[in-house]
C-alpha cells in the first residue's frame, strides 16, 4: 500500500481531468539507454544529467535483477553500498508556467520493512515522503507545481541503508500545464479524499 506522507501534489487523477492537454515535455528519462541497456550495481554514469549526490543507486532490470519484466531498465534507490542513494537532476523552470512531474515507483519486490523516498523540486515542490510496502506494484504518480524562472534540482532521496529500496522509472516533467481552475481544484480535493488523502487549496496547489 502506497502512502504519501506530506502531500502538495496532484496524483494520477490529474490525467483524467486533462491538465496535460496542451503540455510539452521538458524532460523524460526511462533509463533504458543507460550503460548500453545493461544493468549495473552502484551506477553513476548517467547520460541524461542525473547525479548521485549521496550513497548509491543500482541500475537494474532488462534481465538483471529484473523485478518488473517488460519495463526495461529502472533504478533501485538503495544501491549496494549500505547507504541509500540521492538522485538529482537540475532543470530550468519558466516563471509562472505550470509543470507536471510524473514517474512510476514500486516497492523493492523482495522483503523487509516498507521503504521511503523523499521527493522534491527545491522551493517549487516541497519535500514529499513516499512510503511503499515491499511488494507494492509499480505505481504512476503525478505532482503539479509552478515555475519561478530559476533552475532547481529535481531530487529523489532514498531513505534507508539495507541495499533494497524503492524502484523508480519513467521520470517525466511536462511544461505549460494549465493552472487548475477553482472548480477543478474542488473536484480534485473530492477525489483525493476518496483516496484517503485530504487536500487544502492554497496558491494553486494541494497541500497536506
Amino acid at each position: 500500500m502506497i502512502r504519501i506522507l506530506k502531500l502538495s501534489a496532484i496524483i494520477s487523477i490529474v490525467s483524467v481531468i486533462g491538465f496535460t492537454a496542451h503540455a510539452s515535455i521538458l524532460y523524460f528519462d526511462d533509463f533504458n539507454a543507460e550503460h548500453g541497456g545493461v544493468g549495473a550495481l552502484n551506477f553513476t554514469g548517467f547520460s541524461k544529467g542525473w547525479a548521485v549526490t549521496k550513497g548509491s543507486v543500482d541500475l537494474i532490470g532488462n534481465g538483471f535483477h529484473d523485478f518488473f519484466p517488460g519495463n526495461g531498465l529502472f533504478i533501485d534507490l538503495d544501491g549496494s553500498t549500505g547507504q541509500a542513494g540521492t538522485l538529482s537532476k537540475s532543470l530550468s523552470f519558466e516563471s509562472g508556467v505550470g509543470y507536471l512531474l510524473s514517474f512510476d515507483i514500486g516497492g523493492n519486490q523482495r522483503w523487509g520493512d516498507p521503504d521511503s523516498v523523499n521527493l522534491s523540486v527545491e522551493t517549487l515542490l516541497p519535500t514529499q515522503t513516499i512510503r511503499m510496502n515491499p511488494l507494492d506494484a509499480l505505481t504512476h504518480l503525478e505532482f503539479y507545481f509552478t515555475g519561478d524562472g530559476k533552475t532547481h534540482a529535481l531530487t529523489f532521496e532514498g531513505l534507508g541503508g539495507d541495499n533494497i529500496g524503492l524502484l523508480l522509472d519513467n521520470v517525466k516533467v511536462e511544461s505549460h500545464v494549465p493552472v487548475p481552475e477553482p472548480v477543478t481544484m474542488l473536484l480534485l480535493g473530492a477525489g483525493l479524499i476518496g483516496l484517503g488523502i485530504v487536500g487544502h487549496k492554497r496558491s494553486g496547489r494541494l497541500s497536506a
